[in-house]
């Protein structure tokens, strides 16, 4: 595990934007395999589906992410470190959150081929549901995040959790709400 670390950090130190896609591509394929088989439990595999999610992970969520974290810690400046922390977790719950999931919902739709008013009827599904349910994960996530992960290494720790939360938004949006409500109660 240390030379695979070891290997990341290099990589991450001389090719930064592609080692962010390349490690997030991967690791939301692989939240999304999880969604099939551990969640749904499929028998055939949909490879286009977690090609889909790879695709998302890789050239749209991680340079975003990626370019977020970097206008935080240019925005939020404070010489406390815990009001830093604070506010980065509020801006990132409060502006960047919405529109990421939005973003996660109308991009896999664009992806599927489906029309303006069928994207318009699964945010209606599945936005808040996420949201919500988003608010529950990733404010500890990311005051940890926040508060002692350098910011060039943010984007794994994001992806690391994310290999779960992944699973959960592949399987919420083959799902939609109501089935997601019943099989994950808990939420």
């Amino acid at each position: 595990m240390c030379g695979l670390l070891r290997f990341y950090k290099h990589q991450l130190a001389m090719r930064p934007f592609l080692t962010n896609m390349t490690v997030s591509s991967g690791l939301f394929m692989v939240g999304d395999a999880v969604a099939q088989h551990a969640v749904e439990k499929v028998h055939a595999h949909d490879w286009s589906r977690t090609g889909r999610m790879g695709f998302f992970g890789g050239f749209i969520a991680a340079p975003i992410f990626v370019s977020w974290y970097k206008v935080l810690d240019r925005v939020v400046t404070t010489k406390n470190k815990y009001l830093n922390t604070i506010c980065r977790v509020g801006l990132d719950q409060t502006i960047f959150a919405p529109f990421a999931i939005g973003n996660f919902f109308v991009s896999q739709s664009l992806l599927e081929g489906r029309s303006f008013p069928e994207i318009k009827e699964k945010l209606e599904a599945s936005y808040y549901t996420a949201l919500q349910n988003n608010w529950k994960v990733w404010p500890m996530v990311q005051v940890v995040n926040f508060s002692i992960v350098p910011t060039q290494h943010r984007l794994l720790v994001v992806n690391t959790v994310s290999v779960a939360w992944n699973s959960y938004l592949s399987y919420m949006n083959t799902q939609g709400d109501e089935a997601v409500e019943e099989t994950m109660g808990y939420c």
